[in-house]
């Protein structure tokens, strides 16, 4: 992937996981968390959802699974899921592939 996509795509799942951890009633998410899970079958890109349990006061894996439903579509996104006290985003290899051909 060249550069410029891998910063469309960060940037997509920033902004979409920002507006999905405004929706449960987090106003202030600070830095997110992002990097690609240990794990590549997990997805492409992951969060941790441990930094909101104390603030939500609720188990990291039930606030996972709250962003998880409200993260909105973004251009290259395939999947949001849920796992473990953390969202893992997968991207759409064709949007990849055609953005990354131009």
């Amino acid at each position: 992937m060249t550069a410029w996509l891998v910063e469309r795509l960060h940037r997509g799942a920033e902004q979409a996981l920002r507006a999905a951890i405004e929706k449960i009633g987090v106003s202030d998410a600070g830095e997110l968390r992002l990097s690609p899970p240990t794990e590549p079958s997990m997805g492409d890109l992951g969060m941790p959802c441990h930094p909101y349990a104390k603030l939500l006061r609720r188990a990291p894996k039930q606030i996972a699974e709250e962003i998880a439903a409200q993260t909105p579509a973004f251009p290259g996104l395939a999947k949001v899921e849920a796992l473990n006290g953390y969202v893992n985003l997968r991207f759409d290899m064709g949007y990849v592939m055609r953005e990354g051909l131009r």
